[in-house]
C-alpha cells in the first residue's frame, strides 16, 4: 500500500485537514493513524486568534485571580519565559500591545 499524506501550512487555531490517498482499496480499519502537530502561534496570544492584545492580558489576569480555570493556550501566557504564569506576563503583553516594548522581546517557552 502506498500512502501519500498531503500537508499544508496553517496558523494556530486553524482546523487541519489531512488527506491520505492509497493506490488501492484496503480495509483501513486494520490500520491505526496518529497525527501529531505542534501549534505555532503568537507569543502572548492565549485565545488563539493569531493576535496578541489587551484581551489576552485580561484573560491571564482572570486566570491568576481564579475567575477562570484555564486558557485556550497556556503555553503562550508565560511571555517572560520564567517557567510560570505570573502577573508580570499580562503587564508585558499590555506594554507590547501599546508599542512601549517590542513584541520580539516577549519570549514564550
Amino acid at each position: 500500500m502506498w500512502v501519500s499524506p498531503t500537508t499544508q501550512a496553517v496558523s494556530a487555531g486553524s482546523n487541519v485537514v489531512v488527506e491520505i490517498r492509497v493506490d488501492y482499496v484496503v480495509d483501513l480499519a486494520a490500520y491505526e493513524f496518529e497525527i501529531q502537530y505542534e501549534p505555532v502561534g503568537v507569543c502572548g496570544d492565549v485565545k488563539l486568534d493569531d493576535a496578541m492584545n489587551s484581551v489576552d492580558a485580561a484573560l491571564i489576569r482572570q486566570l491568576k485571580a481564579g475567575l477562570i480555570d484555564s486558557l485556550d493556550d497556556e503555553s503562550n501566557a508565560d511571555v517572560d519565559d520564567s517557567s510560570s504564569i505570573t502577573i508580570v506576563d499580562p503587564a508585558l503583553i499590555l506594554q507590547a500591545a501599546a508599542g512601549l516594548i517590542s513584541e520580539a522581546s516577549l519570549t514564550c517557552p
